[in-house]
């Protein structure tokens, strides 16, 4: 039996050297059809611009346990104070490519794509141990993979600066008012503490005297309250002011040089080997053919 096994064996590698010509011709083949199909994939190119933003946390709204990026609405911009360990890169890419971002790069560039394959093209990653992040953009054109990658960054940049304007012109409106709020108190309050200085110098009966000051001292202790509920509010409204950060392109996409994938060797390799097995497999299988059709 194992004498007939090792004959059978013998036999296929006469057989498939009687052929090697015909499998070396497949393998040939297949190895030029898969290189060519390298040849003629579509490459893609790839580039990157970099942003400071000294208070990503300020990115994403309303809370933390709404960073799941399922329930974040891609056409919003979300936009509150948060710890910025809170952030995910996907809440982050949401709030990069939001539409206002993305429709202006659109129009800019009159690209003729929708927002979602603008969307699709677009990578935002924080870098590690930084305040910036990296805004990439994959491009069968290289020249128009860095166009697209600085409009986004620059788009991304201008409607947060303008938000952050906004922020801080409402905070100020809202310290002033607090500041005057606390002058009048103050100026209730001089006023109260001046009727009582006249109060003790005026000539009136004691018991009447004394109601009096203690009128006026009812009315100013009731000036520390709101008084320290606005003192409360200018230092929070204060400390919003010095959080908030600052929003910049560090620096721009450079023009790719190279793609982003050079059509490798593996294919190629793989293509041959399995011309390899292919021819073997078929080289037998016609023997096998061929000796049913002679014993009949």
């Amino acid at each position: 039996m194992a004498q007939r096994e090792e004959i059978n064996v013998v036999r296929y590698f006469r057989i498939i050297a009687q052929r090697k010509w015909l499998i070396a011709l497949l393998v040939i083949a297949a190895m030029i059809a898969a290189y060519v199909s390298n040849l003629s994939a579509l490459r893609t190119y790839q580039t990157s611009a970099v942003v400071r933003v000294t208070n990503p946390g300020a990115l994403i709204y309303p809370t933390p346990a709404a960073l799941n990026p399922a329930q974040l609405n891609p056409g919003a911009l979300y936009l509150v104070a948060l710890n910025p360990a809170d952030l995910k890169p996907e809440s982050l890419a949401v709030a990069v490519t939001s539409d206002k971002v993305l429709k202006k790069v659109i129009s800019e560039l009159g690209l003729g794509i929708s927002l979602d394959d603008l969307r699709g093209i677009t990578q935002v990653g924080r870098v590690e141990g930084t305040d910036t992040i990296r805004i990439s953009v994959t491009y069968a054109e290289p020249e128009k993979a860095k166009t697209i990658a600085n409009a986004v960054a620059g788009s991304f940049v201008g409607v947060r600066q303008k938000i952050d304007a906004e922020k801080r012109n409402l905070l100020t409106q809202k310290l002033e008012s607090i500041e005057q709020q606390i002058k009048d108190i103050e100026r209730q309050s001089e006023k109260i503490e001046e009727a009582l200085s006249r109060v003790k110098s005026a000539s009136m009966g004691e018991e009447d005297r004394a109601s009096v000051t203690a009128s006026n001292l009812q009315a100013l202790s009731s000036l520390q309250v709101p008084r320290f509920s606005l003192n409360q509010d200018y230092y929070n409204v204060k400390a919003q002011l010095d959080e908030m950060g600052v929003t910049e392109m560090v620096s721009e996409a450079p023009l790719p040089r190279a793609p982003r994938e050079e059509p490798g060797t593996f294919k190629v390799i793989f293509a041959g080997v399995l011309a390899l097995v292919a021819g073997a497999v078929l080289a037998i299988f016609g023997d096998y053919l061929a000796g049913l059709k002679s014993s009949q």
